[in-house]
Protein backbone atom coordinates (compact mmCIF):
# COMPACT_ATOMS: atom_id res chain seq x y z
CA UNK A 1 0.00 0.00 0.00
CA UNK A 2 3.16 2.49 0.95
CA UNK A 3 3.83 2.01 -3.22
CA UNK A 4 0.66 3.21 -4.05
CA UNK A 5 0.28 5.83 -1.48
CA UNK A 6 3.41 7.07 -3.10
CA UNK A 7 2.10 6.82 -6.48
CA UNK A 8 -1.37 8.76 -5.56
CA UNK A 9 0.48 11.66 -3.87
CA UNK A 10 2.66 11.89 -7.00
CA UNK A 11 -0.39 12.40 -9.44
CA UNK A 12 -2.06 14.64 -7.15
CA UNK A 13 0.90 17.22 -7.14
CA UNK A 14 0.69 16.86 -10.93
CA UNK A 15 -3.02 17.53 -10.56
CA UNK A 16 -2.34 20.51 -8.16
CA UNK A 17 -4.17 19.46 -5.36
CA UNK A 18 -1.56 19.70 -3.39
CA UNK A 19 -0.45 17.78 -0.74
CA UNK A 20 -2.13 14.10 0.38
CA UNK A 21 -2.59 13.69 4.03
CA UNK A 22 -3.28 10.10 5.17
CA UNK A 23 -5.95 10.19 7.51
CA UNK A 24 -5.87 6.11 8.37
CA UNK A 25 -6.63 2.40 7.20
CA UNK A 26 -10.25 1.66 7.28
CA UNK A 27 -12.33 -0.75 6.42
CA UNK A 28 -13.32 -1.09 2.35
CA UNK A 29 -15.79 1.25 1.80
CA UNK A 30 -19.25 -0.17 -0.53
CA UNK A 31 -21.23 3.06 -0.68
CA UNK A 32 -18.56 5.15 -3.10
CA UNK A 33 -18.02 5.28 -6.59
CA UNK A 34 -14.77 5.43 -8.32
CA UNK A 35 -12.20 4.20 -10.67
CA UNK A 36 -10.11 0.71 -10.49
CA UNK A 37 -7.55 -1.07 -12.47
CA UNK A 38 -6.05 -4.07 -12.80
CA UNK A 39 -2.54 -4.81 -12.40
CA UNK A 40 -1.21 -8.25 -13.79
CA UNK A 41 2.27 -9.35 -12.06
CA UNK A 42 4.39 -11.40 -14.20
CA UNK A 43 5.81 -12.86 -11.41
CA UNK A 44 3.74 -12.19 -8.75
CA UNK A 45 0.93 -11.76 -7.36
CA UNK A 46 -1.44 -9.54 -8.97
CA UNK A 47 -4.66 -7.28 -8.11
CA UNK A 48 -6.88 -3.96 -8.89
CA UNK A 49 -6.06 -0.48 -7.45
CA UNK A 50 -8.86 1.94 -7.01
CA UNK A 51 -9.28 5.90 -6.54
CA UNK A 52 -12.91 6.04 -4.60
CA UNK A 53 -14.59 9.02 -3.69
CA UNK A 54 -18.27 10.80 -3.39
CA UNK A 55 -19.78 11.47 -6.18
CA UNK A 56 -18.65 15.06 -5.39
CA UNK A 57 -15.18 14.14 -5.06
CA UNK A 58 -15.21 12.16 -7.73
CA UNK A 59 -15.99 15.43 -9.57
CA UNK A 60 -13.70 17.43 -7.73
CA UNK A 61 -10.94 14.89 -8.53
CA UNK A 62 -11.91 14.97 -11.66
CA UNK A 63 -11.95 19.01 -12.50
CA UNK A 64 -8.46 18.75 -10.83
CA UNK A 65 -7.08 16.61 -13.46
CA UNK A 66 -9.14 18.54 -16.44
CA UNK A 67 -7.99 21.94 -15.18
CA UNK A 68 -12.07 22.73 -14.83
CA UNK A 69 -13.11 25.59 -12.89
CA UNK A 70 -14.58 24.90 -9.49
CA UNK A 71 -17.80 25.97 -10.00
CA UNK A 72 -20.14 24.75 -12.34
CA UNK A 73 -20.88 20.92 -13.06
CA UNK A 74 -19.43 18.52 -15.29
CA UNK A 75 -21.45 15.84 -17.34
CA UNK A 76 -21.05 12.35 -15.52
CA UNK A 77 -19.21 10.58 -18.77
CA UNK A 78 -16.31 13.22 -18.33
CA UNK A 79 -16.08 12.38 -14.63
CA UNK A 80 -16.12 8.74 -15.13
CA UNK A 81 -13.45 8.79 -17.70
CA UNK A 82 -11.22 11.47 -15.58
CA UNK A 83 -11.74 8.92 -12.62
CA UNK A 84 -10.56 6.06 -15.00
CA UNK A 85 -7.56 8.15 -16.53
CA UNK A 86 -6.52 9.68 -12.54
CA UNK A 87 -6.54 5.62 -11.39
CA UNK A 88 -4.33 4.89 -14.67
CA UNK A 89 -1.44 7.41 -14.10
CA UNK A 90 -1.29 6.26 -10.12
CA UNK A 91 -0.95 2.44 -11.63
CA UNK A 92 1.86 3.75 -14.05
CA UNK A 93 3.74 5.61 -11.31
CA UNK A 94 2.81 2.57 -9.29
CA UNK A 95 4.65 0.22 -11.67
CA UNK A 96 7.69 2.73 -12.19
CA UNK A 97 8.03 2.57 -8.43
CA UNK A 98 8.19 -1.29 -8.64
CA UNK A 99 10.41 -1.11 -11.40
CA UNK A 100 13.34 -0.69 -8.71
CA UNK A 101 12.59 -3.89 -6.97
CA UNK A 102 12.32 -5.96 -10.10
CA UNK A 103 8.60 -6.58 -10.19
CA UNK A 104 7.39 -6.66 -13.64
CA UNK A 105 3.51 -5.59 -14.27
CA UNK A 106 1.28 -5.37 -17.10
CA UNK A 107 -1.56 -2.56 -16.52
CA UNK A 108 -4.89 -3.30 -17.95
CA UNK A 109 -7.80 -0.75 -18.18
CA UNK A 110 -9.37 0.70 -15.87
CA UNK A 111 -13.66 0.48 -15.13
CA UNK A 112 -15.77 2.81 -13.28
CA UNK A 113 -17.69 1.57 -10.88
CA UNK A 114 -20.94 3.18 -9.19
CA UNK A 115 -20.08 1.44 -5.91
CA UNK A 116 -17.29 -0.67 -3.97
CA UNK A 117 -15.81 -3.79 -6.11
CA UNK A 118 -15.35 -6.82 -3.96
CA UNK A 119 -12.78 -9.28 -4.31
CA UNK A 120 -14.38 -12.50 -4.80
CA UNK A 121 -10.81 -14.04 -3.56
CA UNK A 122 -7.57 -12.62 -1.40
CA UNK A 123 -7.93 -9.31 0.21
CA UNK A 124 -8.72 -5.32 0.60
CA UNK A 125 -6.51 -2.73 1.91
CA UNK A 126 -8.66 0.82 2.14
CA UNK A 127 -6.62 3.97 3.18
CA UNK A 128 -8.71 6.82 3.71
CA UNK A 129 -6.55 10.48 2.23
CA UNK A 130 -7.83 13.63 1.70
CA UNK A 131 -5.93 15.98 -1.22
CA UNK A 132 -6.59 19.54 -0.88
CA UNK A 133 -10.49 19.76 -0.24
CA UNK A 134 -11.20 16.27 -1.32
CA UNK A 135 -11.43 13.63 1.18
CA UNK A 136 -10.95 9.95 -0.99
CA UNK A 137 -10.17 6.51 -0.79
CA UNK A 138 -7.41 4.24 -2.18
CA UNK A 139 -7.61 0.23 -2.27
CA UNK A 140 -5.69 -2.37 -3.03
CA UNK A 141 -7.30 -5.45 -3.85
CA UNK A 142 -5.76 -8.63 -4.58
CA UNK A 143 -4.57 -12.30 -3.75
CA UNK A 144 -1.44 -13.40 -3.66
CA UNK A 145 -2.56 -16.84 -4.60
CA UNK A 146 -4.52 -15.86 -7.59
CA UNK A 147 -2.44 -14.49 -10.58
CA UNK A 148 -5.67 -13.50 -12.14
CA UNK A 149 -7.55 -11.22 -9.68
CA UNK A 150 -11.37 -11.74 -9.88
CA UNK A 151 -13.52 -9.28 -8.95
CA UNK A 152 -17.37 -8.63 -9.14
CA UNK A 153 -18.59 -4.99 -10.18
CA UNK A 154 -21.42 -3.18 -9.76
CA UNK A 155 -21.95 -1.49 -13.14
CA UNK A 156 -22.06 2.00 -13.36
CA UNK A 157 -25.14 2.65 -15.13
CA UNK A 158 -26.57 3.90 -11.13
CA UNK A 159 -23.71 6.45 -11.73
CA UNK A 160 -25.63 8.05 -14.77
CA UNK A 161 -28.81 8.73 -12.74
CA UNK A 162 -27.47 11.00 -9.94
Amino acid sequence: MQQVLGAAEEIAAAMGLGDVRVVGSIPPRVDLPGAYLPIVGVRGPSMYIGWLASPDGCEALAKALLGHPAEGRIPPSEVMDAMGEIVNMVAGAFKRRMAFHNDAFILGLPVFAASHIRPLAGRALATEITCGHVSSVLIVMGNADDAHARAAAVPSAAWDKR
